[in-house]
């Protein structure tokens, strides 16, 4: 490899120098062609002024000429020592090139295995990308097979949850209920003690009615003591006295009837407002036995039968009260009758009986109002004994009701644990199902992921093998290029050896041209320096003498020397003024010679106009055209050098290529091992997955039958519950009509209590009388 650099090198030198020497020539014959023309004619004043403006771009030719020379030389020597070179490299060359075509076939040979081998490899792919597709069929059929357990296992969980919500509603329902019954205990306990207090005002009121009860047959026998006095006044009719001791019972009776209706008055607000505590308990219990009405519709025909007993019972009593009332009536009309027959033996005694029969006419009145007055409080004992009746009759129901209510809370109770524990169950069944869900579709993104890359390994090494034929390809022409430039090459630098021989006479000439303008240069700057440093030192004079003059006649000579001060000054001013001109020409022409050099002779607008010969000023064009086209000349060899070095770098760069795409097909056989390892544990994995699938249709399957088995179960409840309600709706029927019964008896009895009174009552009035 050195060598071939070396090699190159020397050709990249020896096509330089050829070029140098082409430009030189061309220069040449410009040079002479200018010679021929300039000698035997002067020339007008435009050529001149022409030849002036070109010679001012001469120093920058001589120094690009002297730059050419060092290059020229510096070539020359690497000619030499290329030359030199040239004999030893040709001979190292041909046995490395020998070297060379044995490494070649070498790497071609290696390049058809390489091939071969590649074209196994995609049989191989091939193969196992059959093999990837089968398994991703069945990764699909795995997937729909998951997917249909999945949408089955939903169900199941909808169902189960819809039976956990039927199951909360249920225990809600319980809880609310429980409330009410609560609040309805309350109620009730609260309307019990109203109960009593009332109980205690009745017999408060029994025992006040006894006592009136008393006083009116006091009264009747004080009555009927009168009216053996009113019978023994007829015989004889001189016992005031006893009839003022009679006012003063009056009065005592009247005074005891305010208290007794003192008494009533209370009684009744109470009884309103026992009734008003009854309207709102009865609308309470409206209110829990509309809430009840899932659970309660039996209870409610059930309750309107009882409400008819009741009503019955009702219809009963008003018919006892009547008769009651009846009896009272004829009492009354017996009473009147007697009355009548007391007022008309009255009427037949003097003037003093006027006044027993006012007193008889008042306890008339005072008898009838305690009359009614006894009825109105047996009509409020009646239906106070009714609703005690039907409010005992109640708690009775209630409390049956609670218990059955209780033993059914503890059996649905049961039922929810049981249901908790298996619902418990298939949840952690389901949290497996669904871990192995998110195993297997891990599986299956990792499968495909592998299945991605390979498939991308694939296009990237045909990709890699197809640019190594096209690289090869193109390095055989590029070679072949190679070989075709090195013959141009070494052509040009026998040229370019020519010419610089020519050439070389030439820039010594220039040279010195170009050192005889560089020393006028410097001439006129040291000039430009000499005329600055005057005029400084006479300005510096100038204000020395006139401030002299100044100090020693201010005033005096003012006048005298004005004119004089002004004339000479307008002189000087005149002369500082031509002074500062040429000064300034200078300058500009030295700023102007700087910006040439510069710039290379690219400003022509402000260069001074030197008087040089025309030999040198009209050469100009010819120099600028060689600098430009040696320029262009250096500029193809460097991209010639930088093509040559760019295709040795790709050259080395494609055999570095070729070793990794060796390598890369050591590790694609690697990976393919590696891949079919992998595979037949996915292979291992999708069995184990399909037993556990297997698995999860058989939990499936026991759920279901778990499932249906708890409907059944449910179902069964569900019948015992509405067995039970029908004989809780039966047994409060049977317990109905025993109270019926019973309450029928009982009125049986005081019907006939109440007849043995009256009898017993009609005996005695019949032994009196």
């Amino acid at each position: 490899m050195n060598v071939s650099h070396e090699s190159t090198d020397v050709i990249d030198h020896g096509a330089t120098i050829t070029d140098a020497i082409e430009e030189l020539n061309k220069l040449h014959s410009k040079l002479t062609d200018i010679r021929e023309h300039l000698p035997g004619k002067p020339g007008t004043e435009v050529q001149r002024f022409a030849a002036t403006m070109k010679m001012d771009s001469v120093p920058v030719l001589l120094h690009s000429i002297r730059i050419l020379d060092g290059n020229i030389e510096e070539m020359a020597d690497e000619f030499k020592y290329a030359f030199d070179r040239n004999s030893e490299v040709s001979k190292e060359r041909e046995e490395y090139l020998k070297t060379e075509l044995g490494h070649f076939k070498n790497d071609f040979e290696i390049l058809e295995e390489t091939k071969k081998e590649n074209s196994k490899l995609l049989v191989q792919i091939s193969a196992l990308q059959d093999n990837f597709e089968a398994c991703k069929k069945e990764n699909e059929t795995l997937r729909t097979e998951l997917e249909a357990t999945k949408v089955d296992l939903k169900r199941l969980q909808s169902k189960e949850e819809y039976k956990e919500r039927e199951l909360s509603n249920l225990k809600n329902d319980f809880e609310r209920k429980e409330k009410k019954w609560e609040e309805a205990e309350e109620s009730l306990d609260n309307a019990r003690a109203d109960k009593q207090e009332l109980w205690d005002d009745v017999d408060y009121l029994e025992d006040s009615l006894k006592d009136s009860r008393e006083s009116n047959e006091k009264l009747e026998v004080r009555v009927a003591e009168l009216e053996k006095i009113v019978k023994e006044l007829k015989s004889y009719g001189h016992l005031r006295e006893e009839v003022e001791l009679l006012k003063g019972s009056l009065e005592s009776s009247n005074h005891r009837e305010k208290l007794s209706r003192s008494q009533v008055y209370a009684l009744e607000t109470e009884a309103s407002h026992f009734r008003n505590s009854e309207q709102t308990f009865k609308i309470k219990m409206e209110s829990l036995m509309n809430e009840k009405s899932r659970i309660t519709d039996q209870l409610e025909g059930q309750l309107e039968l009882s409400k008819l007993s009741d009503d019955y019972q009702s219809n009963e009593v008003k018919g006892e009260t009547s008769m009651v009332v009846n009896e009272l009536e004829g009492q009354l009309a017996k009473f009147k009758k007697e009355n009548s027959t007391l007022i008309a033996e009255l009427s037949r005694s003097s003037e003093n009986d006027n006044q027993l029969t006012e007193l008889r006419g008042k306890t008339s009145r005072i008898i009838n109002q305690l009359e009614e007055q006894l009825g109105r409080l047996r009509k409020e004992n009646s239906t106070l004994t009714t609703e005690l009746s039907k409010a005992a009759e109640k708690d009775n129901q209630l409390t049956e009701l609670r218990g059955e209510m209780s033993s059914i809370i503890n059996q649905l109770e049961e039922q929810l644990a049981r249901f908790r524990k298996e619902n418990s169950t298939l949840t952690t069944e389901l949290s497996k199902v669904s871990e192995k869900d998110n195993q297997l579709t891990e599986l299956r993104g990792k499968t495909s992921r592998i299945v991605h890359q390979l498939e991308e390994q694939l296009a990237k090494l045909k990709k890699e093998n197809s640019t190594l034929t096209t690289d090869l390809s193109k390095a055989s022409e590029k070679n072949n290029q190679l070989t075709d430039l090195r013959r141009e090459m070494s052509r040009n630098i026998n040229q370019l050896k020519e010419q610089l021989a020519t050439e070389l006479l030439n820039t010594s000439e220039k040279n010195n041209q170009l050192t005889e303008l560089w020393e006028q240069v410097e001439n006129m700057t040291n000039q430009n320096k000499f005329l600055q440093d005057e005029l400084s030192q006479k300005a510096k004079n100038q204000f020395a003498d006139q401030s002299e003059n100044t100090q020693e006649d201010p005033s005096s000579e003012l006048s005298r020397h004005g004119k004089h001060s002004r004339r000479s000054h307008h002189g000087k001013n005149a002369d500082i003024r031509m002074l500062r001109k040429r000064v300034r020409q200078n300058e500009q022409e030295i700023e102007c010679l700087g910006r040439f050099i510069r710039q290379r002779g690219l400003d022509f607008g402000e260069r001074p106009r030197y008087h040089i010969d025309q030999y040198m000023n009209e050469n100009t064009d010819g120099l600028a055209k060689s600098e430009r086209e040696l320029e262009q000349t250096k500029g193809d060899l460097g991209m010639e050098i930088e093509r040559n070095d760019f295709l040795e770098l790709r050259v080395e760069e494609k055999e570095m290529l070729l070793e990794k795409t060796c390598q890369c097909l050591t590790q694609n056989k690697r990976r393919l091992a590696q891949t079919e390892v992998a595979l037949r544990k996915q292979l291992a994995r999708t069995t184990k997955l399909e037993n556990q699938l297997q698995g999860i249709e058989k939990l499936r399957d026991t759920t279901m039958a778990s499932t249906m088995n708890k409907e059944q179960e449910l179902e069964e409840a569900y019948r015992v519950i509405s067995k039970k309600d029908e004989k809780i709706a039966n047994l409060m029927q049977e317990l109905k009509q025993d109270r019926f019964d019973k309450e029928c008896f009982k009125r049986a009895i005081e019907v006939t209590e109440c007849n043995a009174a009256r009898e017993k009552t009609f005996i005695g009035e019949d032994q009196r009388a």
